[in-house]
């Protein structure tokens, strides 16, 4: 979902993305979610309708969780939450009526720093 703006070709693009990281730990469960509001700028190319780059930026929120049996420490369980921020890199490829298929990179800023590779379909 993308939420135009009254400056042509850029866009709000919130989402929410969830990751389930292995820990290390058997038996342990690992949770990762973002809530992440981002601005696209689009970069028409001139002769080429069908691909559309965009760049941008944003912030995210993430919170961590962690829960499960570690050896000498017994049953474990932890949360974490931190706010950063995001750069973005992609491409739209053409529309099927309502629907536009994308790929993107982002970088995200919380904790060490965080490099997504996504893709799907706005609408």
């Amino acid at each position: 979902m993308s939420i135009a703006t009254p400056v042509e070709n850029l866009s709000i693009v919130p989402s929410i993305d969830f990751f389930f990281p292995s820990s290390g730990v058997s038996e342990a469960t690992t949770r990762w979610m973002e809530l992440n509001g981002n601005a696209h700028y689009a970069f028409p190319l001139e002769g080429n309708a069908s691909i559309l780059p965009y760049a941008g930026g944003g912030l995210s929120f993430v919170r961590t969780s962690f829960e499960g049996e570690v050896p000498f420490l017994g049953k474990v369980k932890d949360s974490e939450a931190s706010f950063g921020l995001n750069l973005v890199g992609g491409a739209h490829f053409g529309s099927f009526g309502s629907f536009r298929p994308f790929a993107e990179l982002r970088y995200n800023t919380t904790y060490d720093g965080q490099l997504v590779i996504t893709g799907g379909i706005n609408f």
